[in-house]
């Protein structure tokens, strides 16, 4: 979901929506800017909800603030989802590092964290690479569903995982 926010909005904001180019970047900055005081709150939210739900409900939350990109054909509606996924995504990924490293032995981790990076970074390849494609045939609603999409399914997943987890290992 992020990496069709980071990828395609100034795209979506010039092509689609016909924005001005200062306009687009002072949006970006606003959603990079915000990202910051998001990100301090991460420790506060994961030693209240843990960092699994913490992973959760910012990977909801990525979720709900690309449906305006997607379903709201307006720059202040565009901007607003930008500047959310972008704050939900600098509270999802540092609390999804910590919940990962605390289910690897130590002497995985650096592999672990390494394969997942590789992983994160040929996500947004394929997302880029596909979605020029996405764009010319259906354009950017599909697309941004799609990020939509995929990162409530990863929710998804993880709760199921963690619920798995948790009842495998009640202490946990």
């Amino acid at each position: 979901g992020s990496a069709v926010a980071m990828t395609f909005f100034n795209v979506y904001m010039d092509d689609g929506l016909a924005v001005p180019t200062e306009q687009i970047g002072v949006a970006i900055s606003i959603g990079r800017l915000m990202a910051a005081p998001a990100a301090l709150l991460t420790p506060l939210l994961a030693a209240r909800l843990g960092n699994a739900r913490v992973t959760m409900l910012a990977s909801l939350g990525v979720a709900i603030f690309l449906t305006p990109l997607a379903l709201a054909p307006v720059w202040y509606a565009a901007t607003l989802g930008y500047v959310g996924a972008m704050a939900m995504t600098s509270i999802r990924y540092p609390a999804f590092m910590v919940y990962t490293m605390d289910l690897i032995p130590p002497r995985f981790r650096s592999m672990v964290a390494g394969a997942g990076e590789m992983a994160a970074g040929l996500a947004f390849a394929i997302l880029a690479f596909a979605g020029g494609f996405i764009i010319v045939v259906g354009g950017y609603r599909p697309l941004f569903l799609l990020g939509a999409a995929l990162n409530l399914a990863g929710a998804i997943a993880l709760g199921l995982f963690f619920r798995w987890q948790h009842k495998r290992h009640p202490s946990s």
